[in-house]
């Protein structure tokens, strides 16, 4: 007797029960979501924060992810003691290897001094960076954009990209020209690009002149 073909039925995932654990799941892996959710957190008054905290806890239970992220988005924009080592303890229950930053550090440099760009990424946790993306003309910086938050996917596509579009200039020559690229841009505006300061043992700025 030949057997017959076993029938899969396919099940559709469930939609989040709200608008808010909609926003807590794409939390982890969309950054703009966790950003919400750490400014709106931030913006809460003290005797809000907990129920908040209370609710993303178990809006990610649901929903079947970790909350260690979220927690560690809003503890890196809360500035009171008592509230900050309230986030602490409860990110003893998570994964720590989720936790860990995913990603190496990347520094990519292209083009040549008078045109290129580049992309600075600095690792978080969870798949977040940090990013400093810029593009420079003629010694003068054309496009800058610090990000605060990006996927680590994300950076890995746009680090392909940018060396897709021209020379990668690496080590010490990728160094010194944006260096001299920040200096250029330093004169012009009176300072450096947002962001910089938090790529600042990336290289070694010379003395101006």
């Amino acid at each position: 007797m030949k057997d017959e073909p076993v029938q899969l039925e396919l099940v559709p995932a469930l939609p989040s029960a709200t608008p808010f654990a909609a926003l807590v799941s794409r939390s982890s892996h969309d950054p703009e979501a966790l950003e919400a959710l750490s400014l709106a957190y931030q913006s809460l008054p003290t005797d809000a924060k907990e129920a908040f905290v209370r609710a993303v806890r178990d809006d990610a239970r649901q929903e079947g992810i970790d909350a260690g992220p979220i927690l560690l988005a809003m503890l890196s924009v809360e500035d009171e003691a008592s509230q900050a080592a309230a986030l602490a303890a409860l990110l003893e229950g998570s994964d720590r290897d989720r936790l860990r930053p995913q990603l190496e550090r990347q520094i990519c440099v292209c083009g040549t001094r008078r045109r290129g760009g580049a992309l600075l990424a600095q690792p978080l946790y969870a798949g977040f960076s940090e990013v400093l993306d810029l593009s420079w003309d003629e010694f003068s910086i054309t496009r800058v954009l610090y990000e605060p938050l990006a996927a680590d996917d994300e950076v890995i596509r746009r680090v392909h990209r940018l060396q897709d579009g021209g020379l990668t200039l690496g080590g010490t020559i990728g160094r010194e020209v944006l260096a001299r690229v920040m200096w250029s841009y330093r004169r012009e505006h009176g300072g450096f690009p947002q962001g910089l300061d938090r790529f600042a043992d990336v290289f070694s700025l010379p003395p101006e002149g």
